[in-house]
């Protein structure tokens, strides 16, 4: 048997053998039984993370750390409160240029008053 046999053989054989890999990985997958035991598995996941979340959260609190909510929390009164100073900025230099204004118009208004 040459080499050029051999390697189809083996490509037909590799093929052959990853069909039926395929096959049945879907039969696995699409089972009822693995279904039910993922569904189960992934409950017990969820569980065990809350209960995690929570005993963090106790222990942030007697360590006196800041929990994640806490961060959230903050960051969210951070974004208020530079959406107030913007707003405050803004007010302040409209105030600034009616001011100016103002001091302009009496000015023009001086200069009128003495040329006349």
């Amino acid at each position: 048997m040459n080499k050029e046999k051999k390697n189809e053989l083996l490509a037909a054989l590799a093929s052959h053998s990853e069909a039926q890999l395929n096959d049945h990985f879907k039969r696995f997958i699409d089972d009822p039984k693995t279904i039910n035991v993922n569904q189960l598995l992934m409950k017990k996941h969820l569980s065990i993370l809350e209960k995690l979340r929570k005993h963090s959260e106790t222990l942030a609190l007697q360590l006196n750390l800041p929990t994640k909510d806490d961060v959230a929390r903050v960051a969210n009164l951070t974004k208020q409160l530079e959406e107030k100073l913007d707003k405050i900025e803004e007010q302040l230099h409209q105030l600034n240029e009616n001011v100016e204004k103002a001091s302009q118009d009496k000015v023009d208004r001086t200069k009128y008053a003495s040329i006349q």
